[in-house]
């Protein structure tokens, strides 16, 4: 599902304009950007737990010619799902 999707579909379920929902959503995804920026874990009920991940640094091979090359270290987000699906 994309950014828009998820916007038409929240203004479809919740009576409101596309913009609204636009609008909510973008909004929404702002806050957990900064929420996991600032945090070093962000929790949403019902949806998951983002988390900051610090990647050491490390070698890795270039896969068009094999050659060894150096990975810097980086930081990443890392997402679990409390949603579960049957």
């Amino acid at each position: 599902m994309t950014k828009i999707e998820l916007a038409n579909n929240l203004a479809e379920k919740a009576g409101i304009t596309k913009a609204f929902a636009k609008e909510l959503t973008d909004i929404l995804i702002a806050e957990l950007a900064e929420g996991i920026t600032k945090d070093e874990r962000t929790y949403m009920p019902g949806i998951g737990i983002w988390t900051k991940v610090e990647k050491k640094a490390r070698q890795g091979r270039n896969p068009k010619n094999g050659d060894i090359v150096q990975i810097p270290a980086k930081t990443v987000i890392k997402f679990r799902s409390s949603i579960v699906i049957e």
